[in-house]
Protein backbone atom coordinates (compact mmCIF):
# COMPACT_ATOMS: atom_id res chain seq x y z
CA UNK A 1 0.00 0.00 0.00
CA UNK A 2 1.23 3.57 -1.39
CA UNK A 3 1.80 5.92 1.85
CA UNK A 4 -0.36 8.60 1.75
CA UNK A 5 1.09 12.70 1.30
CA UNK A 6 0.82 14.10 4.36
CA UNK A 7 -0.08 17.77 3.51
CA UNK A 8 -0.81 20.61 6.66
CA UNK A 9 -3.27 23.59 5.67
CA UNK A 10 -3.19 26.18 8.57
CA UNK A 11 -6.54 28.55 7.54
CA UNK A 12 -9.30 30.74 9.31
CA UNK A 13 -12.27 28.88 7.72
CA UNK A 14 -11.89 25.60 7.10
CA UNK A 15 -13.63 26.12 3.07
CA UNK A 16 -10.17 25.75 2.19
CA UNK A 17 -10.04 22.14 3.57
CA UNK A 18 -13.00 20.70 2.29
CA UNK A 19 -12.56 21.88 -1.49
CA UNK A 20 -9.30 20.79 -1.35
CA UNK A 21 -9.96 17.28 -0.11
CA UNK A 22 -12.53 17.49 -2.82
CA UNK A 23 -10.08 18.67 -5.45
CA UNK A 24 -6.88 15.82 -4.26
CA UNK A 25 -9.58 13.29 -3.13
CA UNK A 26 -8.11 11.32 -6.25
CA UNK A 27 -4.27 11.67 -5.41
CA UNK A 28 -2.89 10.23 -2.20
CA UNK A 29 -2.88 13.50 -0.07
CA UNK A 30 -3.66 13.65 3.36
CA UNK A 31 -4.75 16.65 4.48
CA UNK A 32 -4.98 17.72 8.27
CA UNK A 33 -6.24 21.27 9.03
CA UNK A 34 -5.43 24.07 12.23
CA UNK A 35 -7.47 27.27 12.25
CA UNK A 36 -4.99 28.85 14.86
CA UNK A 37 -1.41 28.94 15.50
CA UNK A 38 -0.98 27.46 19.19
CA UNK A 39 0.02 23.97 18.77
CA UNK A 40 1.79 23.66 14.91
CA UNK A 41 5.32 22.62 16.25
CA UNK A 42 4.26 19.84 18.06
CA UNK A 43 1.35 18.73 15.23
CA UNK A 44 4.48 18.89 12.78
CA UNK A 45 6.84 17.31 14.79
CA UNK A 46 4.06 14.30 15.26
CA UNK A 47 3.54 14.08 11.71
CA UNK A 48 5.96 14.02 8.59
CA UNK A 49 4.24 16.91 6.55
CA UNK A 50 5.43 17.66 2.86
CA UNK A 51 4.47 20.74 2.87
CA UNK A 52 2.22 23.54 4.55
CA UNK A 53 0.01 26.28 3.09
CA UNK A 54 -0.32 28.96 5.59
CA UNK A 55 -2.62 31.95 5.43
CA UNK A 56 -0.45 35.04 6.41
CA UNK A 57 -3.89 36.01 8.28
CA UNK A 58 -4.82 32.98 10.43
CA UNK A 59 -5.65 33.72 13.89
CA UNK A 60 -5.30 37.76 13.35
CA UNK A 61 -1.63 38.35 12.19
CA UNK A 62 -0.26 35.25 13.86
CA UNK A 63 0.32 33.53 10.74
CA UNK A 64 3.63 35.48 9.42
CA UNK A 65 4.69 35.36 12.58
CA UNK A 66 4.44 30.99 12.79
CA UNK A 67 5.86 31.37 8.91
CA UNK A 68 9.14 33.04 10.57
CA UNK A 69 9.47 30.84 13.46
CA UNK A 70 9.43 28.10 11.39
CA UNK A 71 11.67 29.40 9.04
CA UNK A 72 14.62 29.86 12.13
CA UNK A 73 13.27 26.21 13.58
CA UNK A 74 16.23 23.14 11.99
CA UNK A 75 13.62 20.64 11.90
CA UNK A 76 11.23 22.14 10.30
CA UNK A 77 12.74 24.90 8.12
CA UNK A 78 12.77 22.54 4.74
CA UNK A 79 9.24 21.60 4.79
CA UNK A 80 8.37 23.81 1.98
CA UNK A 81 5.87 26.25 2.96
CA UNK A 82 3.05 27.82 0.51
CA UNK A 83 2.00 31.26 1.49
CA UNK A 84 -1.80 32.49 1.40
CA UNK A 85 -2.51 36.41 0.93
CA UNK A 86 -5.71 38.25 1.51
CA UNK A 87 -5.13 40.62 -1.86
CA UNK A 88 -2.01 40.79 -4.38
CA UNK A 89 0.31 42.66 -3.25
CA UNK A 90 3.64 42.27 -5.04
CA UNK A 91 6.21 43.77 -2.51
CA UNK A 92 4.70 41.48 0.17
CA UNK A 93 5.26 38.18 -2.49
CA UNK A 94 8.75 39.41 -2.85
CA UNK A 95 9.34 39.68 0.76
CA UNK A 96 7.80 36.45 1.45
CA UNK A 97 9.84 34.48 -1.36
CA UNK A 98 13.25 36.40 -0.22
CA UNK A 99 12.24 34.84 3.70
CA UNK A 100 12.20 31.45 2.05
CA UNK A 101 8.53 31.02 1.10
CA UNK A 102 8.29 28.04 -1.28
CA UNK A 103 5.64 30.25 -3.30
CA UNK A 104 2.85 32.06 -2.62
CA UNK A 105 -1.56 32.40 -3.42
CA UNK A 106 -3.96 34.90 -3.48
CA UNK A 107 -7.70 34.99 -2.50
CA UNK A 108 -9.72 34.00 -4.09
CA UNK A 109 -8.19 30.96 -4.60
CA UNK A 110 -8.03 29.00 -7.65
CA UNK A 111 -8.70 25.41 -7.15
CA UNK A 112 -6.17 24.06 -9.86
CA UNK A 113 -3.49 26.65 -9.41
CA UNK A 114 -3.42 25.51 -5.62
CA UNK A 115 -2.83 21.99 -6.58
CA UNK A 116 -0.12 22.36 -8.84
CA UNK A 117 1.83 24.50 -6.22
CA UNK A 118 1.15 21.83 -4.07
CA UNK A 119 2.66 19.22 -6.41
CA UNK A 120 5.60 21.05 -7.22
CA UNK A 121 6.58 21.65 -3.65
CA UNK A 122 6.24 18.26 -2.98
CA UNK A 123 8.44 17.52 -5.84
CA UNK A 124 10.80 19.81 -4.61
CA UNK A 125 11.61 18.01 -1.43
Amino acid sequence: MKRKTNILIIDDQKTLFYLLQSVLQEDDFDLRFSNNVSGIIDLIDKDEFKTILLNVKVDGEKGMKLFEQLKRDQRIKSIPIILILPKPDVKAIKLYLEKGACDCLVKPLNMQDVKNKICAAINMT
